[in-house]
């Protein structure tokens, strides 16, 4: 299992504003500096959650919204 976690780019991300998918991120390293990032956009900056997959193997990692902690890499 410690092998899919490589610290590089783990996490593909779907972002989402309400119900639709607004972009999809394949190659994500760090989840925080992403969230920045998209708040910070003018073309995403009203996203609401995104969904967080480990890249290599597709599981499922977690839902985080808007507003919320938003862990730099989480691993659950």
């Amino acid at each position: 299992m410690n092998q899919i976690w490589k610290n590089k780019n783990d996490y593909s991300l779907r972002v989402f504003n309400g119900g639709f998918i607004i972009v999809e991120m394949p190659f994500v390293g760090n989840c925080y500096k992403t969230s920045i990032w998209l708040s910070e956009s003018y073309k995403y900056r009203n996203w609401t959650h995104f969904e967080a997959y480990n890249r290599r193997s597709g599981q499922f990692v977690g839902t985080f919204s808007r507003g919320s902690f938003i862990p730099p890499f989480p691993r659950f």
